[in-house]
């Protein structure tokens, strides 16, 4: 039984950090769209 719930936890776990993964790619791509405007002037 105990392996049971551990193994539901560990899917649960899997599932929050696929989805985080996901937000913080779609998070990346909108911050490196922004940077993408003309304005943007890299350091150099």
């Amino acid at each position: 039984m105990e392996s049971t719930d551990m193994n539901s936890r560990m899917s649960t776990l899997t599932i929050d950090l696929d989805r985080l993964s996901d937000f913080r790619k779609s998070e990346t791509s909108l911050l490196s769209a922004a940077n993408d405007d003309s304005s943007f002037q890299p350091n150099e």
